[in-house]
């Protein structure tokens, strides 16, 4: 509980420097989120300027989704959906193309969206793994034009 006050005052501080300096704070577009493992957490109604902030379970940041419990499984659904996304435009739009460009067409623009921080959430589980090369393996089909499903 000691913890949670010094935070508490932590969030104060903002508050009171921008007082000083005539600024000021939008309460409802700020958020707060604990990052643990443990399955109970400590509930604390943080407030900034009397607001109370609201608590979130997973958030978007520099386009990398952060949940609670450090699990990657929300980030590696949405990249796969936005790599399905674009492969399904390259399909639609470059299918009599040559074989080159459809490669240049997934480095340019599917790769990017399978690799983007992802020195960051890179995954250990294996299903996320499978998830990822799920997205590659049907881009090289697309590429290939080899929807051939028997092992060579």
């Amino acid at each position: 509980m000691e913890d949670c006050l010094q935070l508490q005052a932590d969030i104060n501080k903002p508050g009171e420097w921008a007082n000083t300096w005539g600024m000021r704070f939008q309460p409802t577009k700020c958020n707060m989120m604990t990052l643990t493992r443990k399955k109970e957490t400590i509930r604390f109604d943080y407030t900034l300027k009397n607001t109370k902030l609201e608590f979130l379970t997973s958030i978007k940041y520099l386009g990398v989704n952060i949940t609670h419990g450090l699990n990657w499984s929300k980030h590696v659904n949405e990249t796969c959906n936005k790599a399905y996304k674009t492969l399904g435009l390259l399909k639609r739009n470059l299918s009599f193309c040559p074989q080159d460009v459809r490669l240049q067409a997934y480095k340019g623009l599917i790769r990017p969206i399978l690799e983007y921080a992802s020195t960051a959430w890179d995954p250990h589980q294996l299903y996320l793994q499978d998830q990822l090369e799920r997205v590659q393996n049907r881009s090289a089909r697309f590429i290939t034009s080899n929807y051939n499903f028997d092992p060579v």
